[in-house]
């Protein structure tokens, strides 16, 4: 019983984080000098899901996170959608290739996926025609983009490893959580 309650509970805590996200980065990352560094914390989120949760649930909360950034951009229409399931797919199919134990090995799998993400969206863009500003872009902001990836994909994958093991797949949830357990 406990158990059911906190999975949806994970569900909307991921939901409330990409719409804290999405306002933070439509506002306080939106002017300078934090255009240069602002995280893009729904890209950690489809890596994370992308490496932790299975192709449907992880799939459909990534589906859920994007649809929330499109609403506060300015992007087009399905443009974020596109990107963070190709990041999230990217994801699982490096899942099944590399283990990642160490911090490191994190940042350097976040960064090689962040340089992924930036050349399908100049693809994207040059498939409608836009190449010559999305290239100028990608070279004033991929550096200081991709140094703070790196460094906040690790405390974050560990904030939400945290976060799971407290709401998603705590094998005691049932034992832990029972109100009805004589101590």
């Amino acid at each position: 019983m406990y158990r059911g309650f906190f999975r949806r509970l994970n569900l909307v805590i991921y939901l409330l984080i990409a719409v804290c996200a999405a306002i933070l980065q439509s506002t306080v990352f939106h002017y300078w000098p934090f255009n240069y560094l602002h995280p893009d914390i729904v890209f950690v989120m489809a890596v994370y899901f992308g490496y932790r949760r299975s192709l449907v649930e992880g799939s459909l909360l990534t589906i859920l996170a994007s649809l929330v950034m499109q609403a506060h951009s300015g992007a087009g229409q399905h443009f974020l959608l596109t990107t963070y399931v190709y990041v999230f797919l990217l994801a699982h199919l490096f899942s099944r290739l590399f283990v990642i134990k160490k911090a490191v090995a994190t940042a350097g799998m976040g960064a090689a996926l962040f340089a992924l993400k930036q050349i399908g969206i100049l693809v994207l863009l040059g498939l409608q025609g836009r190449s010559q500003n999305a290239a100028q872009h990608l070279l004033l902001h991929f550096v200081p983009s991709l140094a703070v990836q790196a460094a906040i994909l690790p405390i974050l994958f560990e904030l939400f490893h945290r976060l799971d093991l407290r709401t998603w797949s705590d094998a005691h949830a049932e034992d832990d959580y029972d109100l009805n357990k004589e101590i």
